[in-house]
């Protein structure tokens, strides 16, 4: 019996360059994926650095505030605004509104400003929206 010898399917240069190839596409796709994996690592870098920056701006903002706190200025200026006291020298003004309705028609009374009459409310909005 005789048998033949079959051909092969592939040649030994058609194997070999399928393999070269597989590893070309394999070490495209895989410096593909690096360059983009960089990329992102670049942007969180930069992302970080701008967050690095807004966070040194509000140290060295809370730092002068620290310092202006701590200053004569500030507990001058909080002694007077906050907590409503005066320097030897000055003369404070203190106002004092009567709470009684009574007391307060005697005030307007005793004071020398001739009356006004109040003016409705619906006047208002009426000159608001319409004018004269």
């Amino acid at each position: 019996m005789f048998r033949f010898k079959n051909a092969p399917l592939i040649s030994g240069t058609q194997f070999v360059a399928i393999i070269v190839l597989t590893i070309t596409i394999f070490l495209v796709i895989d410096f593909g994926r690096r360059t983009t994996a960089g990329y992102y690592a670049s942007q969180a870098e930069e992302q970080l650095q701008q967050e690095i920056q807004g966070l040194l701006q509000k140290q060295s903002e809370l730092r002068d505030r620290r310092d202006y706190v701590a200053s004569d200025q500030y507990v001058e200026e909080w002694a007077r605004r906050h907590a409503h006291m005066a320097r030897p020298g000055d003369q404070p003004l203190v106002l004092v509104t009567p709470q009684s309705p009574q007391a307060r028609v005697e005030l307007a009374q005793s004071t020398a400003a001739p009356a006004v009459t109040p003016v409705p409310n619906w006047y208002h909005w009426w000159m608001l929206f319409f004018g004269d």
